[in-house]
């Protein structure tokens, strides 16, 4: 079964390209503190897509040099916007 990933749209400058940005968190190995770390994906897509959108995107064969991942946006989609949030600041006090 291939790794489905789930994202926000961040950049379609490109056409027919979505630069998609997924976030993880994990525990430290040593220090069990919750990490956020954030990666970026070019995935190829058909249709219409706004900045902001949350997407699935899964693998496929090779596109391009870049492009190895497709947007899902079939019925099969399994999209909740509500559980991502990205750029949420932890513990950020403002001055």
């Amino acid at each position: 079964m291939a790794k489905i990933l789930q994202g926000k749209v961040v950049s379609l400058k490109s056409p027919k390209t979505a630069l998609v940005e997924i976030e993880r968190s994990f525990a430290h190995p040593l220090y069990k503190k919750r990490v956020r770390r954030t990666k970026k994906y070019k995935a190829h897509y058909e249709g219409e897509l706004t900045m902001g959108q949350v997407v699935e995107i899964r693998p496929t064969r090779p596109i391009s040099k870049e492009k190895f991942y497709k947007v899902n946006l079939g019925e099969n989609s399994q999209v909740h916007p509500e559980a991502l949030k990205l750029k949420d600041p932890i513990n950020v006090k403002k001055k």
